[in-house]
């Protein structure tokens, strides 16, 4: 049995479309080269980290080494298995010996996938934190003197507001105090008063 592999019979459809595969194709290995170099420098400083207590002379190079084959593990792996994880959903490899098959190739991908992502994301952070320069700082004295200035007239406004509230209800408070005070005499006056009549002629007034 051949399987024959062509063009395109339909002319429009290939001009409009068949740029995209170089396109397509050269930002893949473009997307693995920039991934490729942020995972290798993780796996190398993780790899250098280990065996420096151990092998002090020699952690450079094996580092180095592991990281390169771990690299390039991940980036071939991924070239490899994800165009068969596309063709397995494509012609439905879900049967008989193709289904442990696509299994196998769907766990191996998400592997890579996740091992890949892993590994840029962080890596991708400590490159950051090494070549970017520091944040700078701006110096503050002129807007912060002139928040404390605010701040101070705000402070002696609600002050002088509040003494002369404060002031107001001081008075009204004295004037209420003083009525009450002349009520309460004149009520005790009265009482004694009634006391003594009740004590002259012996009758009860309450």
């Amino acid at each position: 049995m051949k399987s024959l592999k062509g063009l395109p019979t339909i002319q429009d459809f290939f001009e409009t479309y068949a740029f995209l595969i170089v396109a397509i194709r050269q930002s893949g290995y473009a997307a693995q080269v920039i991934s490729g170099l942020t995972e290798i420098g993780g796996i190398f400083a993780a790899a250098y980290a280990s065996l420096l207590p151990i092998f002090p002379e020699y952690a450079v190079y094996a580092a180095g080494t592991i990281a390169v084959i771990g690299t390039a593990v991940i980036e071939i792996g991924l070239r490899v298995l994800l165009p068969h994880t596309v063709d397995a959903v494509l012609f439905s490899r879900f049967k008989g010996l193709y289904l442990p098959m696509t299994i196998s190739i769907w766990l191996c991908t998400a592997l890579l996938l996740a091992a890949s992502g892993v590994l840029s994301f962080q890596n991708s952070k400590e490159i950051t934190k090494e070549y970017l320069p520091d944040a700078e700082q701006l110096a503050t004295h002129e807007q912060d003197s002139t928040w404390n200035a605010e701040r101070a007239a705000l402070g002696a406004s609600f002050s002088q507001d509040s003494a002369m509230i404060a002031g107001r209800y001081e008075t009204l408070i004295a004037a209420e105090k003083a009525a009450f005070a002349g009520r309460i005499q004149a009520a005790k006056t009265e009482l004694s008063n009634l006391r003594r009549k009740e004590a002259r002629t012996g009758q009860s007034y309450a």
